[in-house]
């Protein structure tokens, strides 16, 4: 009977102690897209705002020349 329940003891420590390391794992998992997912997002946004500064140079530029254009 003692062994029997230390047996049953050391199977609930082992069910106990996998459920812990797998949910430790999903965890880190899901950490690491929601790092994944910030980092995609903010290189969206440097890329959206790169884009936003080239068009508006060039409309600028465009508006400078049309001005300017008996000068050239």
């Amino acid at each position: 009977m003692v062994k029997t329940n230390r047996k049953i003891k050391q199977l609930e420590i082992d069910f106990i102690y996998e459920n812990t390391s797998n949910t430790h794992t999903v965890v880190s998992k899901t950490s690491n897209i929601n790092v994944s997912m910030y980092e995609i997002r903010m290189n969206s946004r440097r890329i959206l705002q790169t884009n936003y500064i080239k068009e508006k140079n060039r409309k600028e530029l465009i508006s400078y020349i049309i001005q300017n254009e008996k000068s050239f």
